[in-house]
């Protein structure tokens, strides 16, 4: 729950189906890749695909999507998600939290505590992609992904 894959599903043409059809029947020798959350948008026209998967899978989501254009995985510091929010070190870095429940209000609870605590250092969010893990405890996450901008000053 602590860790992303951000991709263009690029073929020729483009087509996010073949990609999830790598991660759902991979080669022998690599078990199916379950995804846990998912984000993205323009899919097939040139946007990205963002997805998180359980932690342990990274060589294997590198070995399946090997070729992807683009192809990122980004980690957020799992022993921090059930802190009080934290300053982020660097744009290629996940905030995640586990959402108190899967409720209205649960999601702007998260982002307003990410984004108080990120905004004096000049980021804001991103992207976000809202998850529920595979295995026990089968909680609900949000992954939030900040990006300094420029300042005056």
């Amino acid at each position: 729950m602590h860790i992303q894959a951000k991709t263009t599903p690029a073929a020729s043409p483009a087509d996010l189906a073949a990609l999830l059809d790598r991660l759902a029947n991979p080669p022998p020798g690599i078990d199916p890749i379950n995804i846990e959350g998912v984000s993205g948008s323009h899919l097939e026209t040139g946007g990205q695909f963002v997805f998180s998967f359980d932690h342990d899978r990274r060589a294997d989501v590198e070995a399946v999507l090997d070729g992807y254009k683009d192809l990122e995985i980004v980690e957020g510091n799992l022993n921090l998600i059930e802190d009080d929010p934290h300053e982020i070190a660097g744009d290629e870095e996940l905030h995640v939290r586990v959402l108190s429940a899967n409720t209205p209000g649960a999601l702007l609870e998260a982002i307003q505590g990410a984004s108080t605590i990120n905004l004096p250092s000049n980021r804001l969010v991103r992207h976000i992609l809202i998850g529920q893990e595979t295995q026990a405890p089968n909680r609900f996450y949000v992954q939030i992904r900040f990006q300094e901008v420029k300042h005056s000053g």
